[in-house]
């Protein structure tokens, strides 16, 4: 892994103070970054009793990789199977039309009647941040600070 080589070329300077926190989809596009998780020997689930195979590492609420580098999933509900960051807001947002367009969260989208992630975070989350309501995020940030608290344990 390229950040492990990197990390321990800088192994003179000061150690990091706080953590790398990569928060991914826990989606299809997932797979290849799951493979490494799970063959990795460094790389830890937390809680540890999550199993270090594919589609449990899934439901950790973060992986240790490396030295400070950590990995958050979004968290996956009871109803989905996989989700996205976009997942986590409220029906009302993602429903918000510009122009007579719709949100579509995915890569390929009819230009004609939607529109995609960038104008979705410029156009409304951006405009409209002091309004929406942001609590389907409370567990990601929890995660996130949990991250944070094992990295100071550890360092």
């Amino acid at each position: 892994m390229e950040y492990d080589v990197h990390f321990k070329f800088y192994s003179k300077a000061p150690a990091p103070i706080n953590p790398v926190i990569i928060i991914l989809d826990n989606d299809s596009g997932l797979k290849e970054i799951e493979t490494y998780l799970v063959n990795s020997k460094s790389a830890q689930p937390h809680p540890t009793t999550i199993k270090k195979e594919k589609n449990e590492i899934r439901k950790a609420e973060f992986v240790h990789v490396v030295h400070n580098l950590y990995v958050v999933f979004t968290p996956i509900s009871n109803a989905a199977a996989e989700t996205a960051i976009e997942d986590l807001f409220k029906k009302e947002t993602l429903n918000e039309e510009l122009s007579g367009k719709k949100f579509n969260k995915n890569n390929n989208y009819d230009k004609a009647t939607e529109y995609g992630k960038e104008y979705f975070a410029k156009k409304v989350i951006l405009v409209k941040k002091s309004t929406i309501d942001f609590s389907g995020f409370h567990e990601l940030l929890g995660r996130i600070e949990k991250c944070i608290g094992h990295y100071h344990l550890i360092k």
